[in-house]
């Protein structure tokens, strides 16, 4: 589905959201921006994007780590929902 350039800005703007919901330690927040968004596909393409950002700006021996720990615990237990 296409979206019109004043939905795919809504979109950035709420994955900019969950990101600085996920940066203040608020999961629940960023949970709640997603599953309310009218447009989540665009939404989560923007965190992605966000992401590689992020990754491509930290030292590889670090992302290492990261995903040897990741791939050694089980999941994490889900995000509660927001009352």
């Amino acid at each position: 589905m296409g979206y019109t350039a004043e939905q795919q800005q809504g979109a950035w703007i709420e994955a900019i959201a969950m990101v600085e919901a996920l940066r203040a330690g608020n999961k629940p927040l960023a949970r709640q921006v997603l599953t309310t968004s009218p447009h989540p596909a665009p939404v989560l393409d923007g965190l992605l994007r966000l992401t590689s950002v992020l990754l491509h700006s930290i030292p590889p021996n670090q992302i290492d780590s990261l995903l040897t720990i990741a791939y050694r615990s089980d999941p994490p237990p889900p995000i509660p929902h927001q009352p």
